[in-house]
């Protein structure tokens, strides 16, 4: 919301589309992601000056967009969750599905984007700090993958049973012995 004191008629409450873009009364478009409100409220006060003498502009975020993201694979509770955009991590996504599970290989974890790109992330300490080695942020729509520590498989399309499922011993796994 974007409030210009003693002008009602510009101000205006608006839903931020994904490009970014609003239209404000008289001055036109304006892009207003990527800013703090601090310097978006400097950015449109800037603008507003072209059309008023010393504008009071206030601007208030009134509701924070999420995020849809899905976890599978060995978590605690897998499933579709709306994680809040600015805490849009990869183990913030693991968490909010409840946390890992003891069998699962948190050195690597498969993001998939809508766009069919997949990215690894991994989480192993790299140093007496405890530091991360890799962080992603996510967008939405992604598939947040934790996978088993053991090798594993996937069976996926129109089956009974699709999923992920774990290659025991030094046997080869076969096909037909997969989908049986």
């Amino acid at each position: 919301s974007i409030t210009i004191a003693g002008h009602p008629e510009m101000s205006t409450e608006c839903a931020i589309p994904t490009d970014g873009g609003v239209n404000l009364p008289r001055i036109g478009r304006m892009v207003v992601t990527g800013q703090t409100l601090t310097q978006l409220t400097d950015a449109v006060t800037a603008r507003f000056k072209s059309v008023l003498r010393e504008p009071e502009v206030t601007v208030t975020l009134k509701t924070q967009r999420s995020l849809l993201v899905y976890v599978m694979g060995k978590v605690n509770r897998p499933g579709l969750y709306n994680i809040r955009k600015d805490g849009a991590g990869v183990m913030e996504a693991i968490a909010v599905a409840g946390g890992a599970t003891e069998d699962a290989a948190l050195t690597n974890i498969r993001v998939s984007h809508l766009n069919g790109e997949i990215e690894s992330v991994s989480f192993a300490p790299s140093g007496p700090d405890g530091s991360k080695k890799n962080s992603l942020s996510l967008k939405n729509g992604d598939l947040v993958t934790v996978t088993e520590s053991a090798p594993q498989f996937a069976i996926l399309g129109w089956v009974n049973e699709p999923g992920f499922y774990s290659i025991k011993g030094d046997k080869p796994v076969r096909l037909s012995d997969a989908l049986g």
